[in-house]
């Protein structure tokens, strides 16, 4: 069961949560606050930030390639030229 406890930090309106973590989380989170010199919880709460964000990434890339034209990107590659790549452009 989460805990949620409304507060106002500085002007914004903000929701405390129990988290439970492991030990190699909670290791790794307490490690990269301190490198950031940063509290613990401003750290969880970037990281929780971070990841929503890589999820809304990923959702918003599946969608647009469920709208995606196989047929209308053929014919975009199809118009590539089939030649060597500039020297900058090598791997």
């Amino acid at each position: 069961m989460i805990a949620y406890l409304r507060r106002s930090v500085d002007g914004t309106d903000m929701t405390a949560i129990e988290l439970h973590l492991d030990e190699t989380t909670h290791g790794e989170l307490s490690r990269r606050a301190t490198a950031a010199h940063q509290p613990l919880d401003a750290c969880a709460a970037q990281a929780l930030r971070e990841a929503l964000a890589a999820y809304r990434d990923r959702e918003s890339l599946a969608a647009r390639a469920a709208r995606a034209d196989e047929t209308a990107f053929a014919a975009v590659l199809a118009k590539v030229p089939d030649v060597e790549p500039e020297p900058h452009d090598r791997w």
